[in-house]
């Protein structure tokens, strides 16, 4: 192979590659974009300061929720995003930890209501904690709306110091 060949490999290398990053960058652009369209998808950082149970100092944390739209239509995680085959409002939904956010943060007007599979998830999420008492209620709905469903119940491990 000759100098031009080596020559003309790298500069399609950069070229494609410089390429695929535009693509990526435009690509994620646009995520961005749909998510701010989404009247249900929230975006926010708070003030922090403390050492949270991953053992790292945060002084902000940004946390992103996915909320679910009004009764009929189908829950998602607030996580995630993903959407489960279960309907606001139908007696499924006492298998997920439901929650209002109602904090009105970026001036939202109107209550976000939050799905998660555990109170757990909630917990990492929020960088919260949650009453046991709480924990324990939901965990006695859950466990029998899982059997009117026909699913195995879901079974915590739980610590008590």
């Amino acid at each position: 192979m000759y100098n031009d060949e080596f020559l003309e490999t790298a500069v399609n290398d950069e070229l494609y590659f410089d390429l695929k990053q535009k693509k990526a960058a435009d690509s994620l652009k646009k995520k961005k974009e749909l998510k701010k369209l989404d009247k249900n998808y929230q975006e926010y950082t708070i003030p922090f300061n403390r050492i949270w149970t991953d053992g790292k100092y945060h002084k902000y944390i940004t946390i992103t929720n996915y909320g679910s739209g009004s009764t009929g239509t189908l829950i998602r995680n607030a996580v995630t995003g993903a959407r489960y085959n279960i309907v606001v409002g139908s007696a499924e939904q006492d298998i997920l930890f439901k929650v209002c956010e109602a904090t009105g943060h970026d001036g939202r007007m109107e209550p976000l209501m939050l799905y998660y599979d555990t109170p757990e998830q909630y917990e990492e999420h929020h960088f919260t904690t949650v009453s046991l008492d709480v924990k324990l209620k939901w965990h006695s709905r859950a466990t029998e709306a899982q059997k009117k469903m026909g699913l195995e119940p879901y079974v915590p491990y739980v610590i008590i110091n």
